[in-house]
């Protein structure tokens, strides 16, 4: 008799859920949340045995990119990236890039260049199998609370980039950004830059507000456009300059935000797809 009600039960669970699912678009957005990071911190379990051997070594990331590399379609995210051969530098640089939620992990992936490690907050070190394989992909973990060691950090940062002939991914709003702009940079990458004299490559990522909306609970299918810029030189800076540098490429990478956010916007709208008012009129 027990065994009648649960099979009863089940099937009407899943008579049901399709149909909540159709009509609920908060249910939608839990359930594909959970399911990212559940194949976020799945992927990165599987990594870690085989980068384990070689530890804080920034080739350790081309395994996690691999594994990522057609997550975004799971998801029904098309990427749409331009002129790519601008990450195509064979010496050290910061590469500059806006920051909106975890979604940018495996967008990330997709254009990750090769001997690029990322500077990451401490925090994200706790955070079980996801942080021990960013350790392991050479991740330099800043201290943000502590002005003294993340000072020091950047310092010891801008030595091993030409000591390893290494690039460097910096999110310079310093934190995710839902709202649909960029938020106000942050110096210390342009302050690397140009202590390391290596130049800067701005990479920006189209708004997801199309698709993804955390406070309304949406998460949709949709389109990415990620428009990766020339680089700018540091030849003659100074540290006068870090203000200067951090405005001009902030103004450079918010026209360019707001031209392919606007452009992502309108297609969806034609499309019968996005869920918000256009980026740039916000």
């Amino acid at each position: 008799m027990a065994l009648e009600w649960m099979e009863w039960t089940l099937m009407g669970v899943l008579l049901i859920f399709p149909v909540v699912w159709s009509l609920s678009h908060s249910l939608r957005y839990y359930v594909k949340i959970v399911v990212y990071n559940a194949l976020v911190v799945s992927l990165s379990s599987i990594v870690i045995p085989f980068t384990a051997f070689r530890p804080k070594n920034v080739d350790n990331i081309r395994c996690i990119r691999w594994l990522l590399n057609n997550a975004l379609s799971i998801f029904g995210i098309s990427l749409d990236v331009r002129n790519i051969e601008n990450l195509k530098y064979d010496h050290p640089c910061v590469f500059v890039c806006n920051h909106q939620s975890s979604l940018d992990v495996i967008t990330m992936a997709q254009i990750f260049p090769p001997q690029t490690t990322v500077l990451a907050k401490k925090e994200l070190l706790y955070t079980g199998p996801f942080g021990i394989s960013m350790w392991l992909a050479g991740v330099v973990f800043v201290d943000r609370g502590n002005h003294t060691k993340a000072h020091e950090t950047m310092q010891q940062t801008a030595r091993i980039m030409h000591e390893r002939q290494l690039k460097i991914w910096i999110f310079p709003e310093g934190t995710r950004n839902f709202d649909g702009h960029l938020l106000p940079f942050k110096k210390g990458a342009f302050r690397l830059a140009i202590e390391a004299k290596v130049p800067v490559i701005p990479i920006v990522i189209s708004s997801y507000q199309d698709f993804l909306c955390k406070r309304r609970k949406i998460f949709n299918s949709g389109k990415v456009i990620v428009s990766c810029l020339p680089m700018i030189s540091t030849d003659g800076l100074m540290l006068d300059d870090v203000g200067s540098l951090t405005e001009n490429t902030y103004k450079i990478m918010t026209d360019v935000y707001k031209a392919i956010s606007k452009e992502v916007h309108e297609e969806s709208a034609r499309n019968g797809l996005s869920i918000m008012i256009p980026p740039a009129h916000q």
